[in-house]
């Protein structure tokens, strides 16, 4: 039988390290996964929200330029 139409058996969290190597995926900051909470909770307020923004500038600039793309507007 032709040897390539045999399945071979993956390692997957080889392939995945032979791809990514050592990078390592950054982590949310506290402020993120506030504001992740928040907006899980279907009694949140938009105040909340700003609050937590207020506190991490470096976020509040991203959400800035999100919606103040030509995707959102």
């Amino acid at each position: 039988m032709l040897n390539f139409l045999k399945k071979r058996k993956k390692d997957t969290k080889k392939e995945l390290h032979d791809l990514l190597g050592d990078y390592e995926l950054p982590s949310f900051s506290a402020t993120v996964m506030n504001v992740l909470n928040a907006l899980r909770n279907p009694d949140f307020s938009m105040s909340e929200i700003a609050e937590q923004l207020e506190r991490d500038p470096g976020l509040h600039v991203k959400v800035l330029k999100t919606v103040n793309s030509a995707a959102f507007g």
